[in-house]
């Protein structure tokens, strides 16, 4: 059918590897960010009046938290990447003959809530950077698995563990973006946070 043929001109466009490229695009610049990234809270001003009056004027710092873009940045890839494998994951597995591909999505729906929680826990016991590192290699070694799986099987388990890497990261990105911002910023670092997921897809 016509769409078989699209799907197909599509895959051979972007080749078999794209998983993988993208993976390791994604995947490496996040995780070299966050063996560097600092999550401290800053020290609050000695004479800092309780109130903060408004500043008139437009000022970007009221707007984009700039204190908090490295956690942001792994938050854009990491969205990207899921972005990315969603759609060649139909792609490809229209080409390898797949029929059940929906199992991807259905063991992502199932699990994404074990990573949510999971991630919250793991964030609170241990630094951020010890969840995040894993759970970008786990990103890379998920990509991999869509890329070389040909069985329904393959392409389930995929989905589980990308479930449970993407939300453990998203949900601590959230919390390490506030932590990292002034008091007075917070609101500001926790959209820009927010932003920049539908800016990646």
């Amino acid at each position: 059918t016509r769409s078989r043929t699209v799907c197909r001109r599509t895959t051979g466009t972007v080749g078999r590897c794209s998983p993988r490229r993208s993976a390791a695009a994604a995947s490496i610049p996040c995780i070299i960010v966050a063996l560097f990234l600092k999550v401290n809270k800053p020290e609050p001003k000695a004479d800092a009046p309780e109130k903060t009056v408004a500043k008139k004027g437009f000022n970007i710092n009221n707007y984009i938290c700039l204190p908090a873009l490295p956690v942001c940045l792994i938050t854009f890839c990491t969205a990207s990447l899921l972005f990315a494998c969603s759609l060649l994951v139909v792609t490809m597995s229209i080409e390898r003959g797949l029929v059940n591909i929906a199992i991807f999505f259905s063991m992502y729906t199932l699990f994404k809530t074990v990573g949510g929680i999971a991630g919250g826990v793991l964030g609170d016991l241990l630094s951020a950077k010890r969840v995040l590192v894993p759970g970008l290699l786990l990103n890379a070694v998920c990509c991999v698995l869509l890329a070389t799986g040909h069985t329904e099987i393959a392409i389930g388990t995929a989905g589980a563990l990308y479930a449970i890497s993407y939300q453990g990261i998203m949900t601590v990105t959230k919390k390490a973006a506030a932590i990292m911002a002034p008091p007075e910023q917070r609101g500001a670092a926790i959209s820009t946070n927010m932003l920049v997921i539908d800016i990646a897809g």
